[in-house]
């Protein structure tokens, strides 16, 4: 299974990403919107893990695009916000 890990914290990614490969994932990882965007076109994920905050943009908005696409990869969010809100906020199309 081809993972791509979507995480700006270069530590945080790197255990995630070390972690998965050990169960054996094949993971890439990108730390920006911009990266994803490019890679994706040359990469076929059966699963995104995706941190909402990123530097070049929010990341509910890039699932919000990506299923006006019909673009239905499975995503796991990955974040720190614990608010009530934020776990339960739907990507609407």
């Amino acid at each position: 299974m081809r993972l791509l890990l979507i995480e700006d914290n270069t530590r945080l990614a790197a255990l995630i990403r070390d972690g998965l490969q050990d169960q054996g994932f094949a993971v890439d990882w990108c730390d920006t919107l911009d990266k994803v965007k490019r890679l994706r076109q040359l990469v076929e994920y059966d699963l995104l893990l995706l941190d909402l905050g990123l530097p070049d943009g929010n990341g509910l908005s890039f699932i919000r695009v990506m299923r006006r696409q019909e673009d239905m990869t499975p995503i796991l969010i990955i974040t720190a916000r614990g608010e009530l809100d934020d776990r339960v906020v739907r990507a609407r199309r």
